[in-house]
């Protein structure tokens, strides 16, 4: 629990991924994909992290910088295969659409680790008994950032949520899928922009505690924005739309 009397849930190891967190959250928000409200957050270690009596992975090191914080928010349910089972949870998604953005979104940023065994999607409930996707967990963006050295590559279809039984079951029965597909699509090359735009005021939020070496990362983050990689991004976007949900 913070100053502020919100619970956070907070990383704190390399900072590398803490980068990815802060990064992802940024262009997460300009693409209007739901996500918990983040904070750089200061843990005083004498205080809160001595006291565990296994402090194995706990080293003060990583507490005198930093961490990146996700507001913990109330009444979520983790997507997972379990609940997947109950039909009527995924019929009141409200912004099941936002799906689809999210699956872009993460072939865009080479995001590896949220797919079938993995969504890392929350389902928040709201009034009226609706539910609402997040995305959290956003650490392994840039190929699990072994692109920042060796360039952009893009996931496979096994990578992707796309390739998952939520995406069937949100869109296999929706015959308005490829319109949504191409309008979404239209619309990719704004998204990518707005980031573009952003992206010197997003570096000036990184704490400098974290020793991101700012120069070596701009080159490969630039690559977002090339003409070569947002025809790649479509490329692949309609296909896996097609190999796992168009059948």
């Amino acid at each position: 629990m913070g100053d502020d009397l919100n619970q956070w849930v907070c990383k704190y190891t390399d900072v590398q991924k803490l980068f990815n967190e802060l990064l992802a959250y940024e262009f997460a928000k300009l693409w209007d994909i739901k996500i918990p409200e983040s904070a750089l957050i200061e843990i005083n270690y004498d205080k809160h992290v001595q006291t565990f009596s296994d402090k194995r992975g706990l080293e003060r090191r990583f507490f005198e910088r930093e961490c990146f914080g996700s507001c913990f928010l109330e009444g979520t349910l983790d997507v997972n295969k379990s609940m997947l089972g109950n039909k009527g949870i995924v019929q009141r998604i409200k912004n099941k659409d936002d799906f689809l953005k999210i699956s872009l979104f993460d072939i865009w940023l080479s995001n590896e680790d949220r797919n079938c065994g993995n969504y890392n999607l929350l389902l928040k409930t709201i009034k009226g008994g609706y539910t609402l996707l997040y995305i959290i967990d956003n650490a392994d963006i840039f190929n699990s950032s072994m692109a920042y050295t060796q360039g952009l590559m893009d996931i496979t279809e096994e990578d992707t949520v796309l390739n998952s039984e939520l995406a069937v079951l949100l869109f296999k029965k929706d015959t308005q899928i490829v319109k949504k597909v191409d309008t979404l699509l239209s619309l990719f090359p704004s998204f990518v922009e707005s980031c573009k735009k952003e992206l010197s005021n997003i570096y000036q939020q990184i704490p400098q505690k974290w020793n991101i070496n700012i120069s070596q990362y701009d080159p490969k983050i630039n690559e977002l924005f090339s003409k070569n990689w947002l025809d790649i991004c479509d490329k692949n976007f309609r296909t896996y739309i097609q190999t796992q949900i168009i059948i």
